[in-house]
């Protein structure tokens, strides 16, 4: 229908359609049925009738093609058609139709045409320097329409309904008896509820069979298009495509669950290799110059190659360390002979440490005794300092005693050559190391060295008394 109104367009705009004047002929003053052919026609008309016909050729589903003026002249495309007397096209209701609706391509309602037909128009208004001149239209035949509808199929059993906006049914192939009917006059209850819905889905009865019903309105038009087809076609086509999609699922089921497995294993399996080798490292008795095999570029690829690389910088770690190793073996047992040195060392100290221990304590009585032995010692030295200061002056009144007798004895015995007395101190006086000997024998050294003490002055020339120790011949 878009394609319909912009040709009309076209057509109203057109030189030829333009020019049309009072030369066109008027079948409104006759009193009998005439053709365009019983006339002489003007160079327009004839310009006109060739433009109107070329246009219904180039259609074939145009029942006529025609142009009505203002001065009640009639043009059309079908030059042998009998016009009935007086026919005056301003007074049919497709020209009324046309000037209510001036310069806007409209569609009329369905009608009955000069031949006989039932048809409906597609006219608009031509206009000259801003003045109505005329309208040009299309007759488009109710029973094209309906070969049309015919011809589309739905299905085996479906078919479509044309409906008219004012609710006249312009074809219905299942019905042909219903069409230029409206829908409440069909006699169908079915239809008198289609008749109010604009448009959806609904189920329907017609003729004892359940139909699904689908309404759609044309926009442009207001016209309903009405698709019916049985549910009884519908489910086993559904039943039938169930069965198919089953069919094509269980079929993508093996299809999908054999790649799923080819790619579960292709996956698995260096997954596993990884695993299995990881594993034996951890047991203790891996292989660390194994390599994972790479024979893919994806994630698994750089995995296995990380892998690869790992178990690489594993095994320079572990040969390091297998080296170092014996450093440490080595250094373990010099260490061990160390420790046993120590061991004996510590055993020696032990003993030695005991001993000192020992020597310490029989020191620290020793200590006591020296101690004691010193307080006394001191004592004893300052006896024998006394002793020893009362023999010096014991010496010394020795001494001149001596030399007085000796003296004395020059002068009683003449220059008689006397036996010299020699006066032995030193083989009776103590030794020095005697002094540090106890008082008790400091002192009996000396009753023993000097029994009595020779007078301070001597009486006379004496002889001395050959037991005496302080006296010796020579």
């Amino acid at each position: 229908m878009t394609n319909l109104l912009r040709f009309f367009s076209v057509l109203a705009g057109y030189p030829d359609i333009i020019l049309a004047d009072e030369s066109i002929t008027s079948f409104a003053d006759l009193s009998e049925s005439k053709s365009v052919s019983d006339f002489q026609l003007s160079g327009i008309q004839e310009d006109i009738q060739k433009l109107l016909s070329a246009a219904a050729e180039s259609h074939k589903n145009y029942v006529e093609v025609f142009l009505g003026t203002s001065h009640g002249g009639f043009a059309t495309s079908g030059s042998d058609f009998k016009m009935p007397a007086g026919y005056d096209p301003r007074g049919r209701p497709w020209y009324k139709e046309a000037l209510a609706n001036q310069g806007t391509p409209v569609i009329s309602k369905a009608y009955e045409s000069t031949t006989g037909d039932a048809v409906f128009s597609s006219v608009k208004t031509v206009s000259r320097r801003g003045d109505i001149i005329g309208a040009v239209g299309i007759d488009v035949s109710l029973g094209v329409m309906t070969d049309l509808i015919k011809k589309i199929k739905i299905g085996e059993s479906g078919y479509v309904m044309l409906i008219q906006d004012d609710g006249v049914i312009l074809a219905d192939p299942a019905h042909p008896d219903t069409n230029f009917k409206k829908m409440d006059e069909a006699g169908i209850p079915a239809f008198a509820e289609l008749g109010r819905v604009a448009s959806g889905d609904m189920r329907v009865e017609l003729k004892g069979e359940e139909y699904a019903a689908k309404v759609m309105t044309s926009e442009d038009l207001g016209w309903k298009l009405v698709g019916f087809i049985k549910i009884s076609e519908v489910m086993e086509q559904v039943y039938s495509m169930l069965f198919i999609m089953l069919m094509i699922g269980l079929a993508l089921t093996v299809v999908f669950g054999l790649a799923g497995l080819f790619l579960a294993n292709s996956l698995a399996k260096p997954i596993g290799s990884a695993t299995a080798m990881v594993k034996d490292i951890a047991e203790g008795e891996g292989d660390l110059t194994k390599r994972l095999e790479i024979k893919t570029d994806d994630e698994l690829g750089e995995l296995a190659g990380w892998l690869n690389t790992f178990l690489e910088k594993l095994q320079e770690i572990i040969r390091e360390i297998h080296s170092n190793a014996g450093s440490v073996n080595g250094s373990s047992e010099k260490l061990l002979e160390i420790s046993t040195h120590l061991s004996s060392g510590a055993d020696e100290a032990s003993a030695r440490a005991n001993a000192v221990a020992a020597a310490s304590e029989e020191m620290s009585t020793n200590m006591h005794g020296v101690a004691s032995s010193m307080d006394e010692t001191t004592s004893n030295t300052n006896m024998v300092a006394s002793a020893a200061e009362e023999m010096t002056a014991t010496i010394n009144e020795i001494a001149k005693n001596s030399e007085q007798a000796r003296g004395i004895s020059e002068k009683g015995w003449g220059r008689r050559r006397q036996p010299r007395i020699k006066w032995s101190i030193s083989e009776k006086r103590p030794a020095p190391s005697a002094l540090l000997r106890k008082p008790s024998t400091i002192f009996r050294n000396r009753q023993t060295c000097w029994p009595s003490m020779p007078p301070s002055k001597p009486q006379g020339p004496e002889k001395p008394a050959g037991d005496s120790p302080w006296w010796r011949t020579r």
